[in-house]
């Protein structure tokens, strides 16, 4: 029973510390669209 207790505890702690850094934001990061590129080069077919 106490490793449950410690383990619902650590899950706590972790999603507080995930829920604070979202928030508090930092250098947002572009989305990227485009999906494939194609491959140029020598030895690709």
């Amino acid at each position: 029973m106490e490793m449950i207790r410690r383990a619902i505890a650590a899950l706590s702690v972790t999603a507080a510390v995930a829920a604070a850094l979202r928030a508090a934001g930092g250098v947002p990061v572009e989305r990227q669209s485009g999906g494939w590129r194609p491959l140029k080069g020598p030895d690709l077919t």
